[in-house]
């Protein structure tokens, strides 16, 4: 069984899309602490950009395969919604004194890129092992 079958039974369906919904709105409301209350890391601003979007990109994409989207519609809706999500976090950003970045949002882009041309990678992967096409 794929995993897009295995998500599409109401349980697993159900769980990912309400990880998806939690997952989004802690990383929106992590984006927008106050400049002054954010901890200084160790880590690039872009590292974490980049692994954010790469998990929010993967649990929506997740969400997608769950609820049968077909896949040319699952990956434009995936390479379309979370890059122009990341432009609205961006604009937003300086009503809590935080920067709004261009290169910030080119990581949150290309991560959402990675997730979708791996799990897309592993969805045919799988199919063709199984298959032989």
């Amino acid at each position: 069984m794929s995993l897009p079958d295995l998500l599409r039974r109401p349980v697993p369906r159900r769980l990912v899309t309400l990880a998806c919904g939690g997952y989004w709105l802690f990383a929106a409301a992590a984006s927008h602490v106050p400049a002054k209350h954010v901890p200084d890391l160790e880590v690039s601003d872009k590292v974490l950009h980049g692994g954010g979007y790469f998990v929010l990109a993967s649990l929506f994409w997740l969400v997608l395969a769950a609820h049968r989207l077909a896949r040319p519609m699952r990956v434009l809706l995936v390479l379309s919604i979370i890059p122009l999500y990341g432009v609205l976090d961006e604009l937003t950003q300086p009503l809590v004194n935080r920067t709004c970045d261009v290169w910030d949002w080119v990581a949150d882009a290309v991560a959402a890129v990675a997730a979708v041309a791996l799990w897309e990678s592993l969805t045919r992967a799988r199919h063709w092992v199984f298959t032989g096409r």
